[in-house]
């Protein structure tokens, strides 16, 4: 049987053949997304993960070969069938697409009829998914789910600890999907030794897919679990790293809008629930609670676990934004010419924000008992405070201490200097408002974990380290 309810990612230059089989597939009953370029297709899948893709194979920025080699060097795609389209029909063409990674292929001019019975076809092996990981040879989603079904109609506790890495897909970028297996293998033998160390002998570990993992335990032993985890991991993961890069302590790379990011070396949260005091309702309960607690724990610096320690009673429903209406954060503008300072303004003004303009460095920290900014933007060219003394005398305020930093400059040597300064984030003169739009809107969800590091871990919320 076909999968119900689908989705498709198709990519072709040919606005007729993309329209043509949008239609064709959605009357088929598959949900279909469309791209016109190889290097849209990559992001939509990386952004949608659909269940399947057909590329063509000849398009403008990124042809269809290198379409399928970028998606199975990503673990979030890696697994996706992928039906090729093509006009060329020579056999070392058909070679050169399986080489890079497609699993069938379609030579235009094509019947719908046979793309319809290749897709359904797919699909169909695509949930005929092993019950064991081929990578790391653990317990796939599959028995996961029933062993956790399981646990959750027996009167003993348990706790399920979800782990993650953290900073992984920069690591895999860096440096290949080669060293990125390495690094989810090495995971999986680490949470093995632990859980035999420090667990106890009904423990169950699942590898649910990509580099997220699972571990049923009982709940007095959990914690004994993840400190000992954390630590070995933190120990271990330094060796994956190039030399120079591991004593520079952070990996460089760039966002999709060519915004400069760091990414630290890699580091693990674990969130852990149980029903120990508290119950769930079903599988689907368990599992988002876990997921609550593991985005709570990457929150916290470095590698972080954190326990829920919730009752029953105490779960109330949290109150539900009004859709459309994002969130308005403050943003302060120092320093930088007028013309500058006018289209920051507008590009966030623009974007919902308020926007706060102060002439100088000075300015900005007399009056920041009264107006605490969401995030500060500073030009390199100040006028009365070098760039550098000001960042410095910023993060000594401590109402400013964690308010994001945006450094604007000409000089690309300022890069690295901001960086070393603990600088949130560079953009180089001149940038497009894509580039500035990203790096705000980015620096602004990273906001909220930088309160939660500030706040620190309440003790009945059951953080650790």
């Amino acid at each position: 049987m076909d999968k119900t309810n689908a989705s498709l990612l198709v990519a072709d230059d040919d606005p007729r053949i993309l329209q043509l089989l949008k239609v064709f597939l959605e009357r088929s009953g598959f949900r279909v997304l469309t791209a016109s370029n190889g290097n849209d297709a990559v992001v939509l899948a990386q952004e949608v993960v659909p269940d399947l893709v057909l590329v063509d194979v000849m398009m403008p920025q990124m042809d269809g070969y290198e379409v399928c080699r970028q998606l199975r060097n990503d673990t979030r795609t890696s697994h996706l069938p992928i039906l090729m389209l093509t006009s060329r029909s020579a056999v070392r063409d058909k070679i050169t697409g399986f080489e890079s990674g497609a699993d069938d292929y379609v030579t235009k001019p094509f019947d719908l009829d046979e793309l319809l019975a290749r897709v359904r076809s797919l699909l169909r092996r695509a949930t005929e998914v092993p019950v064991r990981s081929p990578l790391t040879g653990l317990a796939g989603n599959r028995l996961l789910q029933e062993e956790l079904k399981h646990r959750l109609h027996r009167p003993e506790p348990m706790a399920l600890a979800y782990v993650d890495l953290d900073n992984f897909k920069a690591f895999n970028d860096a440096y290949g999907f080669f060293r990125g297996d390495q690094a989810i293998q090495l995971l999986a033998r680490l949470i093995e030794d632990v859980v035999e160390q420090e667990g106890t002998e009904g423990d169950f570990i699942g590898h649910i897919g990509g580099d997220d993992f699972a571990i049923i335990t009982v709940p007095q032993r959990v914690e004994a679990i993840s400190e000992l985890l954390i630590e070995r991991f933190d120990a271990e993961i330094q060796e994956l790293y190039d030399p120079q890069d591991r004593e520079r302590g952070y990996l460089r790379g760039y966002d999709r809008y060519g915004v400069p990011h760091r990414f630290p070396v890699m580091t693990i949260s674990i969130g852990t629930v149980t029903n120990r005091n508290r119950s769930f309702a079903d599988l689907d309960d368990l599992s988002r609670t876990a997921a609550e607690m593991k985005t709570y724990a990457k929150g916290l610096p470095g590698s972080s676990y954190a326990v829920d320690q919730r009752e029953d009673k105490q779960i109330v429903a949290e109150p539900q934004e009004r859709r459309g209406r994002p969130p308005i954060f403050e943003v302060a503008v120092v320093g930088g010419e007028s013309d500058l300072v006018q289209l920051l303004q507008l590009y966030l003004e623009k974007s919902g924000h308020d926007v706060r303009l102060y002439p100088s460095g000075r300015q900005l920290l007399e009056l920041s008992g009264e107006q605490v900014p969401h995030l500060i933007i500073l030009d390199a060219v100040q006028r009365d405070i070098p760039v550098w003394d000001l960042c410095q005398d910023i993060r000594q305020e401590p109402v400013l201490k964690y308010c994001p930093l945006l450094l604007v400059s000409t000089d690309s040597e300022d890069e690295e200097r901001a960086f070393q300064r603990h600088i949130d984030a560079f953009l180089l003169k001149p940038f497009s408002r894509h580039q500035f739009s990203a790096c705000v809107q980015g620096l602004l969800e990273r906001r909220s974990n930088r309160v939660v590091e500030q706040a620190g871990v309440e003790d009945e919320q059951g953080a650790g380290r």
